[in-house]
């Protein structure tokens, strides 16, 4: 179960109650699950929607759950090494940069023992 880290002890342990509970009984408070959906400008002449944008507001509850249940899929993904070495993309330490060092080292290395490469990108 997750820890939470609050100066309120009543607070923290209320909260961490609820999302534990809501998570061993496979249960979430439907009232978490409505968001607030604002249009905000992105010029200063609103003439399309294509000028607004939206914003979603959540109850923080929602928030936390969802910090939660990412952390623990993200602790539970990296402990059982389920993602692929070569999955850069949405994982923490991992950049472009990194992924593209590793292309041009997998180029360099079977061009220099005469293998040819052709790189595709789909």
């Amino acid at each position: 179960m997750m820890q939470l880290s609050i100066n309120s002890p009543n607070i923290s342990e209320q909260l961490l109650k609820l999302v534990n509970t809501s998570f061993s009984n496979c249960n979430y408070p439907t009232s978490s699950l409505t968001s607030i959906v604002l249009p905000i400008q992105k010029s200063k002449n609103v003439e399309q929607l294509s000028d607004l944008r939206p914003i979603s507001l959540q109850p923080i509850l929602a928030k936390l759950v969802e910090k939660f249940v990412h952390n623990q899929l993200t602790d539970f993904i990296n402990t059982n090494k389920i993602l692929y070495n070569a999955q850069f993309g949405f994982r923490k330490s991992y950049s472009t940069a990194q992924a593209q060092l590793a292309i041009t080292e997998f180029i360099y290395k079977n061009l220099k023992i005469g293998n040819i490469c052709i790189l595709r990108h789909c």
